[in-house]
Formats: C-alpha cells, sequence, structure tokens
C-alpha cells in the first residue's frame, strides 16, 4: 500500500510540475538537528575520556550525539 500511495504522489507532482514536499504543505523546518556518535569514545573506554571527545563535537556544531555504553559487538570494532 505505502508504494502505491508513493506512486500516487509521484504522479500528482509530475501531473503540476509540483515537488512533493509542496503538495504536502510545503517547508514545515528551516533547519534541522542532526546527532552524531561519539566516535572517539567507545564502550569500555574509561568514562572521563567521553567528555573532551563530546566538548569537540560540540565546537563543531553539534548539539545532540549519542554513544554505546555497553560493550559488545559493532560494526566499527573488529570481533
Amino acid at each position: 500500500m505505502g508504494a502505491i500511495e508513493m506512486t500516487c504522489w509521484d504522479i500528482m507532482g509530475k501531473d503540476l510540475n509540483q515537488p512533493i514536499y509542496r503538495l504536502l504543505g510545503g517547508v514545515k523546518n528551516k533547519k534541522l538537528r542532526a546527532y552524531t556518535y561519539i566516535y572517539e569514545w567507545l564502550a569500555g573506554y574509561p568514562p572521563e575520556k567521553a567528555g573532551p571527545a563530546a566538548a569537540w563535537l560540540v565546537e563543531k556544531g553539534f548539539t545532540l550525539f549519542k554513544f554505546d555504553p555497553i560493550p559488545g559487538r559493532s560494526i566499527y570494532t573488529s570481533g
């Protein structure tokens, strides 16, 4: 059903020569907040090391970030 709905929006947009977002009401947010992981700190590292890594991300403009405090398998580590 979702694919059929997307197809209908696409056909309508092409027929009216308008982008879909305009048919759905236009731009709602001029800015979106994005998060990043604290890649410099991995599970098992001392917690004191997360602070400087987070501060560096804030300097780069991020206001949201997350990390995985539980050691385990990750796509970023081997094993």
